[in-house]
């Protein structure tokens, strides 16, 4: 095990509330010339899964239907810590959470508005129609995960090298 995951790593009930918590996630995929491809979304988690919303063309999900193993990761900095006098001597003070999975694309119309519901209420628009038309011109992806880590550097850590 990595150093840094091993003096900061979270069990993964740690990880979910992480992912659970923090507003701003980023999904990655694989590209066919196989770089990774990731781009900034809005996700729930819902079930043990994670749920992400967007467009219903891009490379996002040509990838995911070429290709559908992801990773997404989700982070939180929360200022630095300075412990001495050389630059080595800052910390960056995050919790962070990173899941490995596969990804489908959700075509079930009850199944997505469930989940653009969830959306929805957690981002501010609780009670507010989501219209029928807009269901289906909105793709909804859901993450089984098949791995979760986290790792959390609270205030009082050590120099970065």
């Amino acid at each position: 095990m990595q150093h840094r995951m091993e003096k900061y790593g979270t069990t993964e009930d740690i990880a979910w509330g992480i992912l659970r918590e923090c507003e701003n996630g980023m999904i990655s995929t694989l590209n066919p010339d196989g770089y990774p491809y990731t781009v900034p979304v809005n996700h729930v988690c819902l079930d043990g899964r994670i749920y992400i919303h967007g467009r219903r063309m891009g490379t996002k999900l040509d990838n995911i239907i070429r290709d559908p193993r992801v990773c997404f990761t989700v982070c939180e900095q929360e200022g630095y810590e300075y412990e001495g006098d050389t630059a080595c001597d800052t910390e960056t003070i995050f919790r962070s959470a990173v899941v490995e999975g596969t990804a489908r694309i959700i075509e079930d119309v009850d199944e997505k508005r469930k989940v653009l519901r969830v959306l929805a209420d957690r981002f501010g628009r609780e009670g507010k129609e989501i219209p029928k038309d807009r269901i289906g011109i909105t793709s909804v992806i859901e993450i089984i995960p098949s791995k979760i880590t986290g790792k959390v550097h609270p205030w009082g850590g050590k120099p970065i090298c």
